[in-house]
Order: C-alpha cells, then structure tokens, then sequence
C-alpha cells in the first residue's frame, strides 16, 4: 500500500471529516466516539495499567475524543501513523488541545527499530 497517499490529505482531512456538518457523517462519528469510549471503559475497569493505542491515528481525531472522555482513568493514549504530514498536524492538535494531553504521538516506524512494542511480553 502507498502511504503517501495520506501525506496529502493531512490538511484537508480534518475539514473533510471533523468539520463535516453534514448529519449523516455528524451521527456516525458521535456513534463511533460512544462505543469505542464504551470498549475501552471496560478494558480500563478490569485492567488499571491498560494503554491505548490508535493505530492509523491520522490527525488525532479519535485519540483526542478518547482522552476527552476518559479523563477520570489513569490511561496513557498512544497515537501511531504512518503519515508524517498527518503526524505532525496531530502532534500540532496536542499542543492545543484541552483534554488531559496524555497523548504521545509516534511515527509507526518506531516498529521497525523496537518490534518487540508490538509483543504483550516486550
């Protein structure tokens, strides 16, 4: 797959997708927000020391939402993206954004130099 294709949406993603008033994409997204938020409450209540991790974070969309609504838990929120446009747009986001900001933003080539993050042994 050519990743570079997200590169050029970095900028336009957001007003194409969060800032879509259109009902229909409104709707989808608060339902997408409600039950990931429910999914991850659960996985939180039976396991304190849990993490978060938004594979193909884009500009940070959901990641945020996440922390926003889950700022009562101890969670650590990891967005990774293959995008380094999209990337640095979340990692701008983060700068202002007024959740609790746990939210480490990687490149998903960190992969590549410590496989063994993607192991539950390490």
């Amino acid at each position: 797959m050519d990743h570079k294709i997200w590169d050029g949406m970095a900028i336009d993603y957001d007003n194409s997708v969060e800032n879509n008033q259109d009902p229909i994409i409104v709707n989808y997204l608060k339902k997408e927000i409600d039950i990931l938020t429910n999914l991850c409450k659960k996985v939180y209540d039976s396991n304190k020391n849990s993490s978060i991790i938004d594979m193909g974070a884009g500009t940070g969309r959901v990641i945020f939402a996440l922390d926003e609504r889950l700022q009562e838990s101890a969670t650590k929120f990891y967005g990774v993206e293959v995008s380094e446009p999209m990337l640095e747009y979340a990692k701008q986001k983060n700068n202002n954004h007024e959740g609790i900001s746990k939210i480490e933003f990687w490149s998903s080539k960190i992969f590549e130099i410590h496989p063994s993050l993607l192991s539950p042994y390490g």
